[in-house]
């Protein structure tokens, strides 16, 4: 494994480099998603007992300490109560559009890594199929058929790991925009009944 890993070159390195950072960023979102789902389904069943009992000060408490976007959005909604509906609503969307970007931009760099990972490993075959080509060149076409053949192998490693790593990233991705677009669907629906409670 070493071996294939040394014939890869740099680009190959890259290549480990970037799914290292790509898994660390995987499980950084999985375990951040499903943190902030958890603590959003548990302030939904709270607040709703204190916003029926008109109880404000505990709301506000309550929503400083939680701190899902549920909260954040909850917070806002009561620290503005004394606008009208429209306005409270108004400004409540606003800083939902707000946290959906935070979100959403928080999987770029993961998009990011998926995308030039196979750029990177076909960069790493076209280099190495170069530095085969100048070996013909230099033996005038003289070259031992199993030496050529063992340069483009190597030179296809980097294509194959570009690939490796990219696929999974992309799974994830897609994984991870779906999860975040039901979860915002679900906490506008969920902003609405909060700020029908609201007087």
């Amino acid at each position: 494994m070493i071996d294939l890993i040394v014939k890869g070159g740099v680009v190959l390195y890259i290549i480990i480099a970037i799914s290292v950072i790509a898994l660390a960023l995987i499980i950084e979102r999985l375990f951040s998603i499903h943190s902030m789902k958890s603590s959003t389904k548990e302030f939904a069943k709270d607040i709703k007992i204190l916003l029926d009992a008109k109880d404000y000060d505990g709301a506000l408490n309550l929503s400083s300490e939680n701190g899902s976007p549920l909260a954040i959005l909850t917070k806002i909604a009561i620290e503005h109560r004394e606008n009208s509906a429209d306005e409270r609503r108004t400004i409540v969307e606003e800083n939902a559009d707000r946290i959906s970007r935070v979100l959403e931009g928080r999987l770029l760099s993961l998009s990011v890594l998926g995308y030039i990972s196979p750029l990177l490993g076909l960069l790493g075959t076209v280099i190495g199929m170069i530095a085969a080509f100048m070996t013909i060149q230099q033996k005038a076409g003289l070259v031992n058929p199993g030496d050529l053949a063992g340069g483009i192998w190597e030179a296809l490693l980097t294509t194959a790991a570009g690939l490796i790593v990219a696929i999974p990233v992309q799974l994830f991705y897609s994984y991870f925009s779906r999860v975040i677009d039901k979860y915002m669907i679900q906490l506008e629906i969920s902003t609405e009944e909060i700020i029908d409670k609201i007087e």
